[in-house]
C-alpha cells in the first residue's frame, strides 16, 4: 500500500532538511493528536545509520505502541534540482502498526524552482501486510494532518534551525 503527498513549505530547502533531522521536529509533526516520546538518551539530531525507538500515545494519554525509526539519507539530482530524502525503514515494535510490514517512509526535500525561500516536501509511505488495509485509512488521514502541521511548523524553521 502507498500513501504520498507533496506540498510547498515556507522555508528554504536547506532549512527544511536541517529541521527534518531534528528530533523535536520529528516529535512535533503529529502533535497534538499523537505524542511521540523518544527512548533515552534522545539525540538532538538524526543521522544516517541512527535507529531510535519512540513511544506513541494518542492525545498523550492512550498508549498506541512503539515504533523504530531507522534513518538512511540519500541525494538524487534531477536536472538542475537536488532532491534530498530521509528514508525511515524502521517499523512497529508493538501496537496496531504491527499490521504494517515492510515499512518505508520517505521524506524528500527539494528547492522550489521559482522561489529559493520555499521548498517542496514530498511525504511517501509504502507498507504491506495481509491486514495493512485496516490501518490505511488511519494512516492516510494522519498524512493529511502531517501536511498541515509541517506547513505550519515550516514558517518558524527559518528562525529556529
Amino acid at each position: 500500500m502507498r500513501i504520498s503527498i507533496s506540498f510547498m513549505i515556507d522555508c528554504a530547502a536547506d532549512t527544511a532538511w536541517e529541521a527534518l533531522h531534528c528530533t523535536d521536529t520529528v516529535a512535533s509533526v503529529y502533535a497534538p493528536l499523537l505524542q511521540m516520546r523518544f527512548d533515552e538518551p534522545t539525540p538532538e539530531r538524526l543521522r544516517t545509520g541512527d535507529a531510535v525507538t519512540v513511544h506513541l500515545r494518542a492525545l498523550g494519554i492512550v498508549p498506541v505502541g512503539r515504533q523504530e525509526i531507522s534513518v538512511q539519507d540519500s541525494i538524487q539530482t534531477r536536472g538542475a534540482i537536488q532532491v534530498r530524502t530521509m528514508h525511515d525503514r524502521g517499523g512497529a515494535v508493538s501496537g496496531p502498526l504491527l499490521l504494517a510490514r515492510k515499512w518505508h517512509h520517505q521524506m524528500s526535500i527539494a528547492p522550489h524552482a521559482n522561489d529559493p525561500e520555499r521548498a517542496t516536501w514530498t511525504d511517501t509511505l509504502q507498507f504491506s501486510g495481509p491486514l495493512a488495509w485496516l490501518i490505511w485509512p488511519v494512516l492516510r488521514g494522519s498524512w493529511g494532518l502531517r501536511e498541515l502541521r509541517i506547513k505550519r511548523l515550516s514558517r518558524g524553521w527559518n528562525l529556529n534551525v
